[in-house]
């Protein structure tokens, strides 16, 4: 079996593992296509613990199931649920995974998919229908967290007449306005920082432009209900609770730096836009089936598993590509 694995920071190794015997409640998974994550630079770049396979956006086919599987057979085609919780207390009997104070998540506490094979307890697995391709399946994860910010708000009796703001132009900002425009939210401002993200955003018939000018946006009387953050810009937020006096909805998709936060917690109302649940994996799904997603909007460049070795080059390369997914297998 060979991954990748972050052996020091900044740096991707290529190595072989001898494939492990599965305990009864797991399964081993053919990886298929597995796509590149921020949260996989992230780690990368300052790595949580060493030695770990990156990579959790992803699809594959049941190799194998361990004697106390029932729920899969060997040549299911899944897609990962990457948050192994404790599936017994409060928080993950209600479907809140992402609040189990034991989860480990999958590429980053515990081995992920930049590999040939992956060793999964069967219920961080979703099964894929059949209507549904491979690289859809492998791009499910990400929309379904912008699945579950759409249907937060909606819980939260937002109108589907707010202005929302999203900051961010990468594949999670793009999700974000594909299901908010599904869902029937039309007032949808971007704001990033690659001309060729923010294209495709324009596209998709919203309004969008560059960060520098979130400032003249505020002042010349835009109105801002609810704010999407879909990306590490701690500068942009700052200048945005600095000039926009008003309470806002906010909705974090990474997490919000704690002195902002602070500093501004009687401006914002903290929605939980990134906590998914199960049903959200087969929404994305049922999307798919229907044609209501376009998987090329967001997908824009395809590398096979070697092309790896040189991932620094990759996620340099914002400017050119939305997600990039990896080929893993055949």
């Amino acid at each position: 079996m060979q991954s990748y694995i972050v052996d020091k920071k900044q740096s991707l190794k290529l190595i072989e593992q001898v494939e492990k015997k599965l305990l009864p409640n797991e399964v081993r998974v053919k990886i298929l296509y597995s796509n590149v994550c921020g949260s996989d630079i992230k780690n990368y770049n300052n790595p949580r613990k060493l030695g770990v396979v990156l990579g959790h956006e992803a699809s594959g086919v049941v190799l194998e199931a361990g004697d106390d599987v029932k729920t899969f057979l060997v040549n299911d085609r899944v897609c990962i649920f990457p948050m192994i919780s404790c599936f017994e207390c409060e928080a993950c009997l209600s479907d809140n995974h992402r609040d189990c104070e034991d989860k480990l998540a999958v590429g980053l506490d515990i081995d992920g998919t930049f590999a040939s094979t992956l060793i999964i307890d069967h219920r961080g697995l979703i099964k894929v229908d059949d209507r549904v391709t491979d690289i859809e399946a492998a791009n499910v994860e990400a929309l379904a967290c912008s699945n579950r910010l759409v249907k937060d708000l909606i819980l939260n009796k937002v109108d589907k007449a707010s202005d929302i703001l999203i900051i961010g132009d990468g594949p999670i900002a793009i999700g974000d306005v594909l299901l908010l425009k599904l869902y029937g939210f039309k007032n949808i401002t971007l704001i990033g920082k690659y001309d060729y993200r923010i294209d495709i955003a324009k596209k998709l018939d919203i309004k969008a432009f560059h960060f520098s000018y979130l400032e003249e946006y505020i002042k010349n009387g835009n109105n801002i209900d609810v704010v999407v953050y879909a990306a590490f810009a701690a500068d942009t937020l700052n200048l945005l609770f600095r000039c926009y006096n008003k309470k806002v909805v906010f909705s974090p998709q990474v997490r919000m730096p704690q002195e902002i936060e602070q500093k501004y917690i009687d401006l914002i109302s903290i929605s939980r836009a990134f906590a998914y649940k199960y049903s959200d994996f087969y929404d994305i799904q049922n999307f798919f089936i229907d044609g209501k997603i376009d998987n090329g909007i967001i997908v824009s460049n395809i590398i096979d598993f070697a092309d790896l070795e040189r991932f620094d080059d990759l996620i340099h390369q914002k400017s050119k590509y939305l997600k990039t997914v990896v080929k893993i297998s055949q």
